[in-house]
């Protein structure tokens, strides 16, 4: 086994930390069973688990297999990020504080508390290390077990299981959602976060983000699209890619009930709406554009 594991990091073909069984249930490689049939979360390809010589099990590709999606080989090849060892609260928090440097300065975040040790050895070991930013938690969402992430991560594919109903209380979370609109009179820009029920049916749960300052609120605002002259010498807000996901960092998201508005979201038309949440702007940290497709 020892042999096997050097091969397949040697050729590049191990180092999954989850895969989804033939039920389509995401698996850790620690729990995974040998002799059992597994594949890539991101296109599928047939995995199985190997065992390093410290007895680290990561999923490896089987031979012959290729992964289909570019994104899966980039995964496969780079430095593993886990949830394992972080403390959710702490985690978010420091992505939404400034604190300040010891030479009297502001910096932004921390490398902070909320990481923990996870010791990985200088040998044949892939490095698995703790998330310190959303950018690394993007690049590997589609790699991330669905079922323990949803505690403070939450996901297309895994709001259903948090949201039961509306008016939930959300707290710290860090939300995978997709630009829908600003208002300047607030100076907020609103993002929309879609899912299906339990029952296959869809509703969609609104969140705000708030920026005290007028300047900075633009200069966000310019990340998603620009005003563009019309005929009628007017100008219309262009959004720059039609589905542009982000991920959001609070660490007190608050429900806002919106008067005369079945779903309490602001929408003119909510259909199965679960809401909107709010949260004040207060570091660059705590948002995170994903390069959109288009």
């Amino acid at each position: 086994m020892i042999d096997e594991f050097k091969e397949f990091k040697e050729e590049g073909r191990a180092g999954l930390l989850f895969a989804l069984d033939a039920q389509d249930n995401y698996v850790s490689a620690e729990d995974a069973v040998s002799g059992e049939k597994y594949f890539c979360p991101g296109c599928k390809c047939r995995m199985h688990v190997v065992t390093s010589r410290l007895g680290k099990r990561f999923y490896a590709r089987i031979a012959g297999e290729q992964h289909t999606n570019g994104k899966c080989f980039s995964y496969e090849r780079s430095k593993k990020h886990s949830f394992e060892k972080l403390v959710p609260l702490t985690f978010i928090t420091e992505l939404c504080r400034v604190t300040p440097k010891k030479d009297g300065g502001n910096a932004t975040g921390s490398k902070g508390s909320g990481a923990g040790d996870f010791g990985a050895p200088d040998d044949d070991e892939f490095k698995v290390a703790p998330f310190t930013s959303l950018k690394q938690i993007a690049n590997e969402m589609d790699y991330l077990d669905a079922n323990k992430v949803s505690e403070f991560l939450l996901t297309f594919r895994n709001a259903k299981n948090v949201f039961m109903g509306k008016g939930y209380a959300l707290g710290a979370r860090i939300v995978h959602c997709r630009y829908a609109a600003y208002k300047s009179d607030s100076n907020a820009l609103l993002f929309d976060l879609f899912c299906k029920n339990h029952d296959s049916t869809m509703f969609s749960v609104r969140f705000s983000l708030i920026f005290v300052s007028k300047k900075v609120f633009q200069e966000y605002l310019k990340k998603f699209g620009e005003f563009r002259p019309m005929e009628n010498g007017t100008s219309r807000f262009v959004k720059k890619h039609e589905a542009q996901d982000v991920l959001l960092a609070c660490d007190n998201w608050e429900f806002i009930p919106v008067p005369n508005c079945k779903g309490n979201c602001g929408k003119k038309e909510c259909g199965k709406c679960y809401g909107m949440y709010q949260a004040v702007f207060s570091n660059p940290k705590q948002i995170y554009l994903i390069p959109a497709d288009d």
